[in-house]
């Protein structure tokens, strides 16, 4: 039943999430050792629902925070002391970013979804059709933006599985000592922006 609110939840999606994605160049650098850590850690903790390997886009898309004083983001990101709020460039994730039993790195020009709502139109039952859904989906990463000292980190991410079916936000991550005394990138308990569809 969860998958069937989760579906019948009439939020609109973001703007950002409605219009087309920025094209921009792919850089041909690897991805910092902290970006990719960064991901790794969100994608672990990460669940689209369905128990099936995770269609991660293969490259970042741009960070774009066009509007920051109406969406509220503009105090969060500040508070982590970032000031940037826009970065065009974007990265091609190597095959071996992720776990290949975890993940699967698509090319999102070409990956095709399942709608829910269309197999439900079809006569499929809601849970089959939102599990497919769920299935098919498809994630995606922005680039990761800093603070000045690289300690704080924000990025936004995007879940999409059909017209009504999605999630993403923005996320900030905070460079900390764990409980063995170790520093490494940690999920911040501050939420800074979130959206359900």
């Amino acid at each position: 039943m969860k998958t069937a609110a989760l579906l019948l939840t009439l939020c609109s999606l973001p703007l950002a999430a409605q219009s087309a994605r920025i094209h921009t160049s792919v850089i041909p650098t690897p991805l910092p050792a902290d970006n990719l850590a960064i991901y790794r850690d969100f994608l672990s903790g990460y669940n689209n629902g369905s128990g099936a390997v995770l269609n991660v886009a293969n490259t970042t898309e741009a960070f774009l925070n066009a509007d920051p004083v109406s969406d509220g983001q503009k105090s969060c990101l500040s508070d982590a002391h970032i000031t940037q709020l826009y970065s065009a460039v974007v990265h091609k994730f190597s095959a071996d970013a992720f776990p290949a039993d975890k993940v699967k790195l698509v090319d999102p020009d070409a990956h095709r979804g399942s709608d829910p709502e269309d197999a439900i139109r079809k006569g499929q039952s809601i849970e089959d059709a939102v599990r497919a859904g769920f299935a098919a989906g498809l994630f995606t990463f922005s680039e990761i933006v800093f603070d000045s000292t690289r300690t704080h980190a924000a990025f936004q991410y995007s879940f999409l599985c059909g017209r009504l079916c999605g999630n993403g936000g923005t996320v900030l991550y905070d460079k900390l000592p764990d409980d063995h005394g170790k520093v490494r990138w940690q999920i911040s308990k501050k939420i800074c922006g979130s959206w359900i569809s």
